[in-house]
Order: structure tokens, then sequence, then C-alpha cells
């Protein structure tokens, strides 16, 4: 995994993040839970700095309750 500088702050962030703007289908798109947490799964063992998470979209309740989910069992399982 490859790491780059933020700006001027010296905080080093890896090149891939992850947007989860996507989880959740409860308005008739997006990614069901099992995907949404697979695709985290994947995206946690490369290499987890930035994830990202846009509040203004509709699916963002399920969506903050399943990524906050997703970490207490990464952590649980390290």
């Amino acid at each position: 995994m490859k790491y780059r500088l933020l700006g001027k702050s010296g905080l080093r962030v890896s090149e891939a993040a992850l947007g989860t703007m996507t989880f959740g289908d409860e308005w008739g798109w997006g990614s069901p839970k099992a995907e949404a947490q697979n695709v985290y799964e994947i995206y946690a063992r490369q290499a987890e700095t930035s994830l990202t998470r846009r509040i203004s979209t509709p699916t963002a309740p399920a969506r903050d309750s399943w990524v906050s989910s997703f970490r207490a069992i990464a952590r649980a399982s390290s």
C-alpha cells in the first residue's frame, strides 16, 4: 500500500479510500448489508486510514450503523 502526505498536515494516508455512499438499500438502490460488509472487510485488510461517509445521502442512518458494526467486528477479531 502506498501512502501520501495529506496537504501540509504531516499526516500520512493510504492511496485507497472507501466511500460508503452506496451502503444501504432501503431506498431501492445501493448495497445490501452482506455485500457492504464484504466490501468493508476487503478494504480494511488493505488499509483503513480514510473511511469517508457522505451524510447527505438518504441511506446514511443504516450505513452509519453498519459501518460502526463492521468496525466493532474487525476490532473484536484482531
